[in-house]
């Protein structure tokens, strides 16, 4: 590996760790507003659409922390496509080998969605104990929870080989126009 990819390889490492201390401060951030709205709605007499005010917090951080893992997937294929073949470093090569034999499915995102889950079942037990049990009620709880789907959707995609074979074409398109 050239000095100037190990440069390159270095601080694109730099930003991954930048990006994944961003999740956990989102994670904080998020775990705690939303303990901050619920020991508010416990102490007061909540009207309904209260109901909503965790769920502006829940999931827009979902969607962050899905664009914030993009982005760390976007740089390790990143690495794996340019600069690992030519170097020593297989990190990111490895890694993805690893991930396929152990069959291991994003647990870090799957676990952030769960807490996130359990913040919206903390938010539905708060008013049913506020006795916001009718019909329509209901209905709430569950539209909330049918929102969810399509994060655990977004989140289950595998983006990683998504994102190899566009670094590859990348790099063919490359190729082919230093070989013209």
């Amino acid at each position: 590996m050239t000095p100037d990819q190990s440069l390159e390889y270095q601080k694109l490492r730099d930003e991954y760790s930048l990006l994944a201390n961003m999740i956990a401060t989102t994670v904080t951030f998020s775990v705690g507003g939303c303990m901050v709205l619920f020991g508010y709605l416990l102490d007061a007499t909540p009207r309904i659409f209260l109901f909503a005010l965790p769920l502006l917090i829940i999931y827009p951080s979902c969607l962050i922390i899905i664009s914030i893992l993009q982005s760390i997937i976007r740089l390790a294929t990143y690495i794996n496509v340019f600069l690992e073949p030519q170097g020593d470093l297989k990190y990111e090569t490895r890694y993805l080998n690893f991930k396929v034999k152990s069959k291991d499915k994003l647990v870090f995102s799957l676990t952030i969605l769960l807490i996130y889950f359990a913040l919206i079942a903390i938010d539905i037990a708060l008013f049913i104990t506020k006795n916001f049990t009718s019909t329509r009620d209901f209905f709430i709880y569950g539209t909330s929870i049918i929102l969810f789907i399509p994060i655990i959707r977004i989140i289950r995609i595998d983006w990683r080989t998504k994102y190899i074979k566009y670094w590859e074409k990348v790099k063919a398109e490359e190729t082919q126009e230093t070989s013209n």
